[in-house]
């Protein structure tokens, strides 16, 4: 929501695989939150700004699409759209 909130569809899905990627990867921590809050890594996260959601439907939105990118991972079913990008 916050990296992306405005972006496609696509460019979202990109900053989800981005984040998967840097899980799998052995230089960055192994789970979400670890990488999602790791220093200077997504910017929102350390900008000094209150992290709730002000625009319900968007929020909505990007929760079911990170849901079913989830999903998908945890299925066997994701496809990286960044080609490994971290």
């Amino acid at each position: 929501y916050f990296e992306a909130r405005g972006e496609s569809v696509k460019s979202q899905t990109g900053v989800a695989c981005v984040t998967i990627n840097r899980i799998l990867d052995s230089r960055f921590p192994n789970t979400f939150e670890e990488v999602i809050v790791q220093r200077h890594q997504f910017s929102w996260y350390w900008d000094g700004e209150s992290d709730i959601p002000k625009d319900t439907k968007s929020w909505e939105r990007v929760m079911k699409l990170s849901t079913d990118i989830i999903n998908k991972y945890d299925n066997g079913l994701y496809v990286d759209i960044t080609n490994g990008s971290t």
